[in-house]
């Protein structure tokens, strides 16, 4: 199955950089994390339950918008 991002939204978490990704359903689907600590942008789906390094700040945003990160 073949997902289609209909929107995105970039908003700023601190010193990172967070691109939420959309559906047509208007579902979040992924979130693209830039920042200074990282050596390149970190992409996590939505049901993704690994733990990428990123600061907690980012971690409770995400949470917020329906990621389950631990």
């Amino acid at each position: 199955m073949m997902l289609q991002i209909a929107r995105r939204e970039e908003r700023q978490v601190g010193k990172y950089r967070v691109t939420l990704l959309y559906d047509q359903q208007d579902r979040v689907i992924g979130a693209l994390v830039e920042g200074p600590r990282l050596s390149r942008p970190v992409y996590i789906a939505v049901n993704e339950r690994a733990v990428p390094r990123i600061p907690k700040q980012v971690k409770k945003f995400l949470a917020k918008h329906g990621f389950q990160l631990s």
